[in-house]
């Protein structure tokens, strides 16, 4: 079969296919994390329009003409026999003739890649952070399809490349300039029978200055409406489609970078906490914008332990981009402050035995009074979030001097980051599981109700929350271990709950790994200060 007669095949299936089932618009979205963008749209292969982000092509949009126009391009043809039904080996011409109409099948400047034909133009080039972590920016340099986008399009109005997947089941994203352009898109699958009749259908236009993204492994085709100009480029952001095996005569760029995407050492994390758009030079570095830095609070006052600590933290394994920091927040006396702090033991926490066993361990904690001990260590906890609030870091995580953390701790702390809600508030490293857990993901809980304040990762967001509940405890003081569940909402003593909780309070939005990364070690020679 011909290359067209597969495309006019092919079109007619899906303009069938339209007539036939539901078309479903693409969702568009401003104001989106990072985080988002990737659960909601990346890993679910939903396309979507991004509509607030004119600013950032404003420069190029502005001189890519002034600096390019002068350029000679070859001219691209639809109906032909190459990508997307369309040739691009016959005739050049400058880019700035591209805006007159070429005639008939001629559809104009296509995927035209600007780094490696325009270079002086890349200064005034600013990647989205949607885009700033394109895995492909890792392989070698001296791998030239790395170098292929973004690329530039001019079309003219009924012009149209064929329904196509991209190359290696790659990612592909379009900011439209001027004009408008009309999008068929299908849900991830063949582009032929069975899966195109089971396929979900998208269509919509997409106007001056929005963005669209359309996922790995989507047929997609787009037609031109009045004169249009574009921004695009493929990228990939995840391993979903790195291992399509791609034919020898087909795609031998791709090769050469899946090649090398496919050893043990490549370094396929995404980092969902980075927000920033970046420059041609940090976008082309990517290693000097993707730092991620991690630090630990050590609540501690015994010199020696505090020394231990220091020694553990250096000896964990880092990731390549995480930089380590330490710092100390000397811990609370609870003697020494007993007579003259500013707070007030909770004056019920003492009460009846609430378990049958009246014997047990559990019974003897609630029938006991407050000690020294768990105020300095409460106090601690207080100052050292307090303290996390003008940190540069984006991991802040509050350690007590006795832990031992598992020697790959941060590669498991990395490896679920993505799996964390945007509005998420704590994450428990380690701690005493005193009631059954909810699932959430691969590898992290809702935790029940637990003890252990040992090493855990705050939010912002989630510092702000307890903070602003300072007097309640100041003024209610319980252990620290106590407090946690109380904020979460499911502590079983309904009157602490009630001390830090009012009825318009939402709970903690705490997360535990399911398997702890870090543990206290306890021996008869080993002092506790909460034990004073």
């Amino acid at each position: 079969m011909t290359p067209s007669l597969f495309f006019l095949i092919s079109l007619s299936i899906l303009i069938s296919t339209v007539s036939a089932k539901p078309v479903y618009p693409i969702k568009r979205e401003q104001n989106m994390s990072f985080k988002k963008f990737m659960n909601e749209y990346v890993h679910k292969q939903i396309p979507v329009i991004i509509t607030d982000y004119k600013h950032v092509f404003k420069n190029a949009s502005e001189h890519v003409l002034k600096i390019c126009g002068e350029k000679q391009a070859k001219v691209a043809y639809t109906n032909g026999t190459g990508w997307a039904s369309v040739n691009r080996e016959l005739d050049s011409k400058r880019v700035n003739d591209f805006l007159e109409d070429c005639g008939d099948n001629c559809y104009g400047l296509f995927d035209w890649p600007l780094p490696s034909n325009c270079p002086e133009f890349m200064k005034y080039w600013t990647t989205p952070k949607y885009f700033a972590q394109d895995l492909f920016q890792r392989v070698n340099k001296k791998i030239r399809y790395r170098e292929s986008w973004p690329s530039f399009f001019i079309g003219h109005d009924g012009k149209h490349g064929g329904l196509h997947i991209d190359v290696g089941n790659t990612a592909f994203w379009m900011y439209v300039m001027s004009g408008v352009k009309e999008w068929r898109v299908l849900s991830p699958g063949k582009i032929d029978p069975p899966d195109l009749f089971e396929q979900k259908l998208y269509a919509m236009n997409v106007y001056p200055g929005e963005l669209i993204y359309i996922p790995n492994g989507c047929p997609h085709q787009v037609s031109n409406k009045g004169l249009t100009m574009a921004f695009a480029g493929n990228i990939l952001l995840d391993m979903q489609g790195v291992r399509e095996v791609v034919s020898p005569g087909k795609g031998s760029y791709y090769r050469q970078m899946q090649q090398e995407m496919l050893i043990p050492s490549f370094d396929s994390q995404v980092q969902y906490e980075l927000e920033d758009d970046l420059s041609w030079d940090l976008y082309k570095g990517q290693g000097v914008a993707f730092e991620t830095v991690v630090n630990f609070h050590i609540i501690s006052m015994r010199e020696n332990r505090l020394m231990e600590m220091f020694n553990r933290i250096d000896n964990l394994k880092v990731p390549e981009n995480f930089v380590v920091m330490a710092k100390h927040f000397p811990a609370i006396n609870g003697t020494e402050v007993w007579d003259y702090a500013p707070a007030i033991p909770y004056k019920n926490w003492k009460g009846e035995c609430p378990f049958e066993n009246k014997a047990s361990a559990g019974c003897m904690y609630y029938t006991r009074d407050i000690t020294k001990g768990e105020l300095g260590c409460t106090l601690s906890h207080l100052g050292a979030l307090a303290n996390t609030q003008n940190d540069p870091a984006h991991i802040n995580i509050i350690v007590e001097d006795d832990v031992h953390f598992d020697e790959d701790a941060l590669f498991k702390l990395r490896n679920v980051w993505h799996e964390l809600p945007d509005d998420w508030d704590m994450l428990y490293l380690a701690r005493h599981k005193l009631e059954v857990d909810t699932p959430y993901s691969e590898n992290l809980v809702k935790p029940g109700r637990s003890w252990g304040g040992w090493a855990i990762v705050y939010s912002e967001k989630g510092v702000s929350q307890i903070l602003r509940k300072t007097h309640r405890i100041m003024d209610n003081l319980i252990a620290w271990d106590e407090i946690l569940p109380a904020m979460q909402g499911n502590h079983f003593r309904q009157d602490i709950t009630d001390l830090y909780m009012d009825k318009v309070d939402q709970p903690l939005n705490a997360f535990a790994l399911k398997e702890n990364v870090a543990r206290v070690y306890y021996n008869e020679d080993f002092i506790h200060d909460t034990d004073k």
